[in-house]
Formats: C-alpha cells, structure tokens, sequence
C-alpha cells in the first residue's frame, strides 16, 4: 500500500526553470525507486517533518547539472517549487524519460492536498484477488466517516480480465502441446516395448517353459514401461530446471525486468504421476501381447 500525488510543474534550479513530474509520496511509493547517489526519501536518519528534502531522477539530475553529470554537486543543492525550496539529499533511477522529482507527501499542507488528491494504491499478491480487495475497499469506505464524494475507488478490472484472458489463452495452448507431446512420447514407449517383445520372443517362450503366468510376463513388460517412461521424465525435469536456469539470465537482459523461474514441487510430483499413468496406458497393450504368446510358437523360433 502507498500514497502518491502526481503533478506536472516547472521546478527551479539555480537560474534554470525545468519541466519535471512531481511526485508527493510516502516511503511506500519511494521504495520502488532504485537509490543511485545519496540518500533515499524515507532514511532512518531523515525526518521529513523536520527537513524540506527531496529526491530527483538521474534524468532531473543531469538537465539541473547542464549534462555535466557530477552527482556531487548536485547532492546538497536546493530545488524550488512553488516558491519553496528543498534540498536534494539523493538521486535515483527513474521510471521515465522526463525528470522526475520526489517530495516527502507529508510536506504538503491540508489546501495543497485538497488541490492535489493523493491516491492510494492498494496491491494484490494476486491477480485473481483483486476483486476481494476492491470488495474490501468498499465495505471500508461503506463503514467510514468519508462518502463517495471524499472518496472514489476504482480498479484495473478491464486489464485484470485481458490478464486472466491471457493466462487462459496461454494454459489452453501449453496443455495442447504438452498433450500432444504426451500422446507421442506415449507411442514411442509402446513402440519400443512391442519391438522388444519382437526380439525377446525366445526369453518369453522359455520363461512360460519353466513355469511363468501369463500375469508374470504381463507385469514384467508393464513394468518396464513404467520405468522407461519414469526415467524419461526425470532426464526431462533436470533438463527443463537447468535450461530454466541458464535461460532466466538472458531473457533478463533483453526484456530488462525481473525474471527468474519458478519452481513447484507439487506441479512435479503431478508430472511424475502422470507420466507413470502414461507409461501404464501405452504400455498395457505390448504387456498383453507379450503375455499372450505360446511358449511353443516363441521356443519354434530358435
């Protein structure tokens, strides 16, 4: 949760008038600004109250230093705005290409509040609870002293719906392909194990010669099935984790956000389980051909 208010003004420094997005916020909102010199907003050892502070962006920083980028001289220095002035006590890296500017919202008087409606943002953890978090919000305001005319609340819920389009979209495509994936890793299974039966007709007809079931062979065969495909999946878990790794670095690098690969132990304990359901259901079939055989037809092939 944070409050900011956003404005767009002229600043003063120096003898230079400068054109730059005003932010009143509290330590919430600045702690999403990454600190490149100085000190941040909201240190332990600043008192807002006390201090006319403030913080600019790298970009700010460099149209009040003429583009001779020196942050010590610009740490220190006093910026105006509405004929009052406050010290930059840091810069950080800012979210745009136009000069930013930082200023404590506790600063602002009951009048320039009223001019300037902050807005607090409220974050869901999650995009399906946004809605429960807007329905909170307004039983809240419901029960407050404020009406709606003090304050209105609104939510992304149009971007929220595209979102959870799109993770439908995308789940529906990635289940296709990994179903398919399924389905032909489930025939070369079978295909393998019927060749095998091919060419252990000799091992099967001697087997039932001194005494095997038919349920022996048919559970030796199943079995092999089940560890060919369990073995697959563990080389294909260990494979996928590690590309996961050695890729989450150069997508960073070309998208320039945070990524970095997420890993369930319940979405892989799924994925064993299911893929022994698959070695059982394509397996199943070279198991009872192999069960079926007679030990004499096999044995005459000597």
């Amino acid at each position: 949760t944070y409050r900011v208010s956003e404005v767009a003004r002229q600043v003063s420094a120096g003898d230079q008038q400068i054109g730059a997005l005003i932010y009143f916020s509290d330590a919430g909102y600045a702690d999403y600004y990454t600190l490149e010199y100085g000190n941040h907003l909201f240190e332990t050892d600043i008192n807002p109250s006390v201090r006319q502070v403030a913080v600019v962006s790298s970009i700010l920083a460099e149209r009040i230093s003429g583009g001779s980028f020196n942050p010590a001289e610009i740490i220190g220095t006093e910026i105006s705005l509405d004929d009052k002035s406050f010290e930059i006590i840091g810069i950080v890296k800012g979210f745009s290409q136009n000069p930013e500017l930082l200023i404590p919202i506790g600063l602002l008087t009951g009048q320039e509040l009223l001019n300037h409606p902050p807005i607090i943002a409220i974050e869901a953890n999650d995009i399906v609870n946004v809605p429960k978090v807007r329905d909170a919000a307004q039983e809240w305001l419901a029960s407050s002293p404020y009406s709606t005319d003090d304050v209105r609340i609104f939510s992304q819920d149009s971007r929220v719906n595209q979102a959870t389009q799109g993770f439908m979209l995308f789940r529906i495509i990635m289940g296709l392909i990994v179903g398919i994936s399924v389905i032909v890793g489930g025939i070369g299974v079978m295909n393998v194990l019927l060749i095998s039966v091919t060419q252990r007709t000799n091992e099967i007809g001697l087997r039932k010669a001194v005494g095997s079931r038919k349920s022996d062979i048919y559970v030796q065969f199943l079995s092999e099935s089940m560890v060919v495909s369990l073995f697959g999946t563990m080389v294909g878990i260990v494979f996928g984790i590690l590309t996961s790794l050695a890729i989450a670095p150069i997508v960073h690098q070309i998208v320039e956000i945070p990524f970095s690969p997420a890993f369930s132990l319940l979405t892989i304990t799924a994925i064993t389980i299911f893929s022994l359901m698959i070695g059982i259901l394509f397996g199943t079939y070279p198991a009872y051909k192999a069960s079926q055989l007679s030990p004499i037809d096999a044995l005459r092939r000597e």
